[in-house]
Formats: C-alpha cells, structure tokens, sequence
C-alpha cells in the first residue's frame, strides 16, 4: 500500500485508491493540487529528516487528514484516530 511518488506536471494529483499520481484531479478519492505536491514532497524523505520539510500549518493539517484517509480506505478495519482532533482542541483553541 506504500504510495508511489511519480508526482510531475503530467501526473499532478495524488489519487488515493490507486496509490499513485495521476493526470486528472478526482474530488472523491484524489488530492488537490497543494495537497499532491505538499504529499510528494513529504515522501522524498526519510522519517529522519522530516524536520527539513517545510509546508504550512493549515496545509500540513490537511495533508495529515488526507494520509489518514489514505489508509482507512487501504486498511481493511483501520478505524477512526482522534488524536489529531484531541491535539487541534489543545494546541489550537
């Protein structure tokens, strides 16, 4: 289920139930342009070195529903997190 990261200008959009960017933006089940690009970015690195990447706030918590989404729908009974619910009630209000 590892996503493919073959983001380019003719494969812009990040399709979660294929796993891979494709040409054409799907609202249902694929990512927006800033999304696919902020997600292709954050897979060119490793776990280590993710303090290099630089996305902004309300992108990044966007892009962490999405990759959320992205395995509810590729793991059979993977559940509802609320962790970043909790976090966003802590940190944000």
């Amino acid at each position: 289920i590892a996503p493919v990261n073959d983001f380019s200008e003719k494969t812009p959009y990040f399709l979660i139930s294929e796993a891979h960017f494709v040409e054409n933006y799907d609202a249902t089940l694929g990512l927006d342009y800033p999304l696919s690009s902020a997600f292709s970015k954050l897979l060119q690195f490793s776990v280590k070195d993710l303090d290099i990447v630089r996305i902004p706030r309300n992108l990044r918590n966007r892009l962490l529903k999405s990759i959320l989404n992205y395995y509810s729908y590729h793991i059979e009974g993977f559940g509802k997190i609320n962790s970043l619910e909790i976090l966003n009630e802590i940190f944000c209000e």
